[in-house]
């Protein structure tokens, strides 16, 4: 389940990247949506692939591919 964040979390990291660009204005919509981009990653981070480990004593086995046989 994902967990969102608040609309406070938000706000405060998007004024915290205004402030670190000099506090220029018209730039309010791309904090906005960095900030939630942020928050929401550090939030929800991707889950693992659980990969299947073969033990190092486990052989390979190879199938033989049928013959042809002549008629």
């Amino acid at each position: 389940m994902a967990i969102e964040p608040s609309h406070t979390e938000i706000a405060a990291r998007a004024y915290a990247l205004f402030q670190q660009r000099g506090g220029q204005h018209g730039q309010d919509m791309a904090d906005w949506l960095q900030a939630e981009a942020e928050l929401r990653q550090l939030s929800n981070p991707p889950t693992p692939v659980a990969q299947e480990t073969m033990p190092k004593s486990a052989k390979t086995v190879r199938a033989k591919r049928p013959t042809k046989r002549a008629a």
